[in-house]
């Protein structure tokens, strides 16, 4: 009997995991086997208890054995949850046991990027696409690569690839908005525009296009566009480098008291208030 309710059991709770329906990106981890071996090792251990006592073998022979066994799995079980110890060890030991392992090359770039090593991270990510050229997230993070470095002809493809092919859109909305970011940076205010309001469509609160529209119009001297777009991203997420811009564009139409007033938020908020005029200097100077 307990090979029937071991095989039935194998089968009836493997049968949702074979990939009828498809649960994320993954078509094959080691967790899908949990609960599915219990069944194998019912069938196993029973098996070798008929098999025991048919051959009438003592029993603390087999408690012997028992325990021989589960200190090799214990052994080979510590090995294996070291690999889990943390995020580039999993993905480094992922890299190692597959083959063109192009989600493993990504998550280890981003883990890297997060790190600053970039310049590694950069090397997975071209890993990746170099396996899938389709892998969008791997090509908005080599855009975005491109984009730090000043490369920007080459971030703007990568951005245009994902703004157009993301089927996510968060993914769309991000690539959207550095996208704008990037031709407002070549100087195509005009398409920079663009970009910023398509991200605004896919995601209405997306901070960084709407100071980035307050951007534009700042280029372009329409102080109150620029401080209503600017005022309208602090109320969304207050950032120093926010507040600097929109003090910036009060004090260019005027407002000095409420200018005063926006410099007083941005140090309120800011870990660093000279970092941060120094980046908001350059977002006004096209950078």
């Amino acid at each position: 009997p307990y090979l029937i309710v071991g095989w039935l059991w194998f089968l009836g709770s493997m049968f949702p995991m074979i990939g009828l329906v498809q649960v994320g990106g993954q078509a094959l981890a080691d967790r899908y086997a949990y609960i599915p071996f219990i069944g194998l090792f019912v069938m196993a251990v029973w098996t070798v208890a008929d098999w025991a006592e048919r051959r009438q073998i003592p029993a603390a022979w087999m408690a012997v054995a028992a325990l021989v066994v589960l200190i090799a799995l214990g052994v080979v079980t510590h090995r294996q949850i070291g690999f889990w110890r943390d995020t580039p060890t999993m993905w480094r030991r992922a890299l190692e046991v597959t083959e063109n392992n192009f989600i493993a090359h990504t998550n280890l770039a981003t883990f890297l990027d997060q790190q600053g090593q970039v310049e590694e991270a950069a090397e997975h990510l071209r890993a990746a696409l170099a396996i899938q050229p389709d892998d969008l997230i791997a090509t908005l993070s080599l855009g975005t690569y491109e984009h730090q470095h000043g490369n920007l002809p080459a971030a703007i493809e990568r951005y245009k690839i994902v703004a157009l092919h993301a089927a996510d859109p968060d993914l769309r909305t991000t690539a959207y908005s550095n996208l704008g970011s990037a031709y407002r940076q070549v100087g195509d205010y005009a398409d920079a525009k663009q970009c910023y309001e398509r991200a605004l469509q896919l995601s209405p609160r997306h901070s960084i296009a709407i100071v980035g529209l307050g951007l534009v119009a700042l280029h372009e001297g329409d102080l109150v566009e620029a401080i209503a777009q600017f005022s309208n991203a602090m109320a969304v997420e207050p950032t120093d480098i926010g507040y600097l811009l929109l003090a910036h564009a009060l004090e260019l139409a005027g407002h000095s008291p409420e200018a005063q007033a926006a410099r007083q938020r941005a140090g309120l908020i800011s870990p660093n208030l000279e970092e941060a005029q120094r980046q908001a200097d350059a977002l006004m100077a096209g950078k």
